[in-house]
């Protein structure tokens, strides 16, 4: 077990340091021209973007039209939403981005190796006498079991489109796929370094991510302030790969999250005085300028857009996907 998580471990730090080591010099020039996809200026055309003309007759039936319901078979549901996504829907294009890549997830869970492990996990935790946990991983074995029935019928081609349409609802400005595909999501191949510098939408994912994770927290979606905090403090990530490690801007991203549940207590630091000052000024700031001093609810979750649908509990899900 210990080699396997020396191997994990090195196989993140390995592309976390590819991904570094190819970052293009013009940096800040694609973070401002993601901004401006995301805000609708400067907007690209390209395989499934719509036409103005098509995005304006259809715009007010797309906003209002409902999406599928969450137990329909995604073959059931495609050639609607990317009829819908062709047409300018930017939340059909979202719903559908994010169905590929749970089907993605689940393909990866469908090998043997990952079977296995979650089996072998359950073994542990029951012999230990864990039963609550183990029962727990059993449930969600199940869950995953059961998800990849909604995938049947769906193909690898189809499932590889899952970044296009993620980007296209990105750039459209809706916050979720906004963090979506900044964290990595919209990567098909993301288990190993070869296969994520090998994705065809790698280079992109590179341009863009950046921008599009710093465009959701001004927009004030919640999830984007635990993604910039994780990212600022690690490594451990390929957007943190992205994002120089700084311990006053992650301090400040972490002030934030305390002020979004309305706490009011300090995080132990080592940083020095002046830094947690320089910190409190910029959460302050952020929670005024971005979220307008709002306290978020308890169902409101920094990480919900972070874990795949299909991990929840029927009816426990904080918020339905592109909705």
């Amino acid at each position: 077990m210990e080699s396997y998580k020396k191997a994990a471990v090195g196989g993140i730090l390995l592309l976390t340091v590819a991904i570094v080591l190819v970052w293009p010099w013009k940096r800040e020039r694609s973070i401002e021209h993601s901004k401006a996809l995301a805000s609708g200026t400067n907007r690209n055309s390209g395989p499934g973007v719509p036409s103005a003309a098509a995005s304006s007759s259809l715009a007010d039936t797309n906003r209002t039209a409902p999406l599928p319901p969450l137990d329909m078979p995604v073959a059931a549901m495609f050639d609607d939403l990317q009829r819908r996504a062709a047409q300018g829907d930017a939340r059909a294009s979202c719903r559908l981005a994010v169905e590929l890549i749970n089907c993605n997830q689940l393909e990866s869970f469908a090998q043997v190796g990952y079977r296995q492990n979650s089996e072998s996990a359950e073994k542990s935790l029951a012999e230990s006498g864990q039963l609550m946990a183990a029962n727990s991983v059993a449930a969600q074995r199940i869950r995953q079991l059961e998800s990849m029935k909604r995938c049947e019928g769906i193909s690898e081609d189809q499932r590889k489109l899952s970044g296009n349409y993620l980007f296209q609802a990105a750039t459209a400005g809706i916050p979720e796929a906004m963090i979506r595909y900044a964290e990595g999501q919209s990567i098909t191949d993301g288990r190993s370094m070869y296969g994520l510098l090998q994705d065809k939408g790698f280079d992109q994912w590179r341009n863009n991510a950046i921008g599009l994770l710093e465009k959701a927290l001004e927009v004030g979606e919640p999830a984007a302030v635990f993604v910039l905090y994780t990212a600022s403090s690690d490594n451990n990530s390929p957007i943190g790969g992205l994002i120089a490690d700084d311990p006053v801007k992650a301090y400040s991203y972490r002030l934030l999250m305390n002020k979004l549940r309305g706490k009011s207590d300090t995080p132990a630091t080592k940083l020095s005085s002046p830094q947690i000052a320089l910190a409190a000024k910029s959460a302050s700031r952020m929670h005024a300028e971005y979220f307008n001093n709002k306290i978020l609810g308890e169902s409101d979750a920094f990480t919900s857009l972070l874990t795949p649908t299909w991990a929840f509990p029927e009816g426990t899900a904080p918020r339905r996907p592109c909705e």
